[in-house]
């Protein structure tokens, strides 16, 4: 759309289209409300997709839990580790904001770290471009695993 056909959208009241790329087209859905009210954290996140160019990468995602001791319990940040928020990653700045795409699409913020030895063995010799680990309360997913698409923004 051209931007004069935005201009004019807007001046008849109809809401702005969408971006093209999946991640802003998420991350403007969330900040004018369409999944609900937002945390602090998830209104930073979904801004810097918003205004970011998002990258995309292939990952392999395994789970984690407060189950397992207290790697599980707290991240390398110091804080609780958060179903909801936390995300393990090797390859990726710290702070990072994560779009695990799908079906059930989730911010996620990387806010954690595992073995070394989890891109190469779960996602290199897979094809994969990098090992990703969402922190879960749900333990029957602690077994799971398998490649999902990314997008980051640092």
């Amino acid at each position: 759309m051209t931007a004069l056909a935005v201009v004019l959208a807007v001046m008849a009241g109809a809401p702005p289209p969408l971006p093209e790329c999946p991640a802003q087209r998420v991350a403007h859905k969330a900040l004018r409300g369409d999944y609900g009210k937002l945390a602090q954290w998830q209104r930073e996140g979904y801004q810097a997709f918003a205004d970011g160019q998002p990258k995309f990468l292939r990952a392999w995602r395994t789970y984690y839990s407060a189950h397992e001791g207290r790697q599980g319990q707290v991240d390398a940040l110091g804080g609780r580790c958060d179903p909801t928020r936390t995300l393990a990653a090797n390859a990726l700045p710290m702070r990072s904001y994560v779009l695990i795409l799908g079906p059930e699409t989730k911010l996620r913020q990387v806010r954690d770290r595992g073995a070394k030895r989890n891109d190469r063995v779960f996602a290199h010799r897979r094809g994969l471009d990098i090992w990703i680990d969402e922190h879960t309360a749900n333990r029957r997913l602690l077994q799971a695993g398998g490649p999902v698409q990314i997008a980051v923004v640092h």
